[in-house]
């Protein structure tokens, strides 16, 4: 088989590509070693490859996808401050905190079929093995957990209801580049990759990346999802302690 070299011919770069596709080509076909070409990122990655493909973009997705849908969610949160019916439903003889309970079971339901959907679904149709499933179910689980918080939070800072929808998706995009999302962290420089660790995003990739491929156990993830609770805690804590007097307003 004779290999084809195709190029745009007003690209001025096509002559010398094709000129050193031609020499290695012979120096093959004269049984001569490949060139060795290393390649270092600015993140620190080495010789080793850089996971890519749909074993990469499925955990992505996962991470993306959750935080998103927290940040949008929390228009219910919004909505109930700004329509008043808080203070009605907080003169009836339910308690705040079966209120609060109430409003944490939508997005708990929606980010738990979102992630399953997401999990099932690329391991049957593309061949995504996640690894260790109760390393799987511990990191996933302080995901939606995160997702969760992100509800209550935003909820007390959004004021309009407008703000969620359109806002939420660019605050998780944000996070999701921050935290290697969109790529992996060894190719930005080593200021963003230190930079990326405040973004939870970069701990459930990195939990994610140790089970999928590296094999990890579910022991070895735990710091990765122990982190990501950590977060759900202090920015639910946070959210609640905002949201009681609003809804009392």
């Amino acid at each position: 088989m004779i290999p084809t070299f195709i190029s745009p011919k007003a690209s001025s770069g096509s002559p010398v590509i094709r000129a050193v596709i031609d020499a290695d080509l012979s120096r093959l076909a004269n049984r001569a070693k490949p060139f060795a070409i290393p390649v270092h990122y600015p993140g620190g990655g080495g010789e080793e490859a850089l996971p890519l493909g749909f074993q990469y973009t499925a955990p992505a997705n996962l991470v993306l996808f959750v935080m998103i849908n927290g940040l949008v969610s929390s228009l219910a949160i919004v909505r109930l401050r700004s329509s008043g019916l808080s203070q009605r439903l907080l003169a009836t003889p339910a308690r705040t905190r079966e209120l609060f309970a109430m409003l944490t079971v939508a997005p708990f339901q929606q980010m738990l079929v979102q992630s399953l959907f997401l999990i099932f679904s690329a391991h049957w149709f593309f061949g995504v093995h996640w690894g260790d499933s109760i390393g799987v179910f511990l990191l996933t689980t302080a995901l939606i957990c995160f997702g969760v918080s992100l509800v209550f939070l935003m909820g007390t800072i959004f004021h309009s209801p407008e703000q969620p929808p359109s806002l939420g998706p660019w605050i998780g995009v944000f996070l999701g580049m921050l935290g290697g999302c969109m790529w992996p962290l060894e190719v930005v420089p080593p200021f963003m990759r230190s930079l990326a660790y405040l973004s939870p995003a970069a701990r459930a990739m990195q939990g994610y990346r140790a089970l999928i491929f590296g094999h990890a156990s579910a022991v070895a993830i735990l710091p990765d999802a122990a982190a990501m609770l950590l977060f759900a805690i202090a920015f639910s804590a946070l959210g609640i302690l905002r949201l009681r007097p609003q809804l009392s307003r």
